[in-house]
């Protein structure tokens, strides 16, 4: 067995600051009074046409219709929620939204829970916790009926959404703009079960690897690498796997690529040729491990294959 360790990589944080702006005064520019009247016309035209969407939207007796997760889209603006949250309503009828709640027909590290209680005919208490991987965000306040099975949260201090909307016993959540405190790519949306949870990336390692191929992998590297990276990676982090692919010779070999994003350089990289062959290059943070069992490889890099 062959085992290299690359130099450390020196990891830099970089830290992303937006701002608003009020802008410059602009000189004016010379327009034909043709040119004006027809700005005018397309104006009006457009803030009519506007109109008649918010109305379409808020007058239907079910202004949120979700069917499924990516149904959620269609509400993340704060420009179709916010008129919508304007038509809470008093209701005899609303779907029980009461329990515990957590997300569902997602990847395990994406996620949240919550909690709603309190509820009466005009509204009820939610209290949740989101995560992105290692990223967090939280939650809570009073959501308003807009009808029997919609209910939305208005955040007051940056005046975003988050709208709960029940369809066949599931609740679907969504978030229009900023609301609560969440971490950079944390989000409520998703689908929510009282339920079983099913994680999209369950069995990921068993539909990734065969027994054969991870008892060379944990031949070739330590027992901690392998529970901490290897397996962690795989587990909980996002993995590519590209099959029936070439070596430069004609091997034909498995390249897999796993990532833990949020977590600052921490995954591997593959080659399992057909013949045997193992090249592995693992991510630890700072400080990359090549490792292969090809005692007449050199190279402390994967050999190269080709993913088309």
């Amino acid at each position: 067995m062959n085992k290299k360790t690359i130099l450390p990589i020196m990891l830099a944080a970089a830290l992303l600051t937006g701002c608003a702006t009020k802008a410059e005064p602009t000189d004016k520019e010379f327009t034909s009074p043709d040119s004006s009247t027809q700005v005018s016309t397309e104006m009006t035209s457009e803030v009519a046409s506007s109109e008649e969407t918010v109305a379409a939207v808020t007058d239907a007796s079910e202004p949120i219709d979700v069917t499924s997760q990516e149904d959620i889209n269609k509400y993340i603006e704060v420009e179709t929620i916010a008129p919508i949250y304007e038509t809470r309503k008093s209701t005899e009828t609303a779907t029980n939204f009461e329990g515990q709640w957590q997300q569902t027909n997602n990847h395990s590290s994406i996620g949240g829970d919550i909690t709603i209680s309190d509820q009466d005919k005009e509204k009820f208490s939610f209290k949740g916790e989101f995560y992105y991987f290692s990223h967090t965000g939280d939650a809570e306040g009073v959501a308003y009926f807009v009808s029997d099975n919609t209910a939305i949260y208005k955040d007051e201090e940056y005046d975003g959404y988050i709208f709960f909307h029940m369809n066949d016993g599931e609740m679907f959540v969504g978030c229009a703009g900023t609301a609560g405190m969440m971490g950079m790519a944390v989000s409520p949306n998703g689908e929510y079960t009282t339920g079983e949870v099913v994680h999209t990336n369950e069995g990921i390692m068993e539909e990734t690897y065969t027994d054969n191929e991870l008892k060379l992998i944990k031949e070739l590297i330590t027992e901690d690498e392998y529970k901490d990276v290897f397996e962690f990676s795989t587990d909980e982090g996002v993995v590519s796997l590209y099959d029936d692919k070439v070596l430069g010779d004609g091997a034909k070999c498995k390249y897999v690529d796993s990532f833990v994003p949020t977590m600052g350089g921490l995954g591997y990289e593959l080659v399992l040729v057909e013949d045997g062959r193992a090249y592995i290059l693992l991510h630890n943070y700072s400080e990359d491990i090549f490792y292969t069992n090809d005692t007449n490889w050199t190279s402390q890099e994967l050999p190269e294959v080709s993913l088309e």
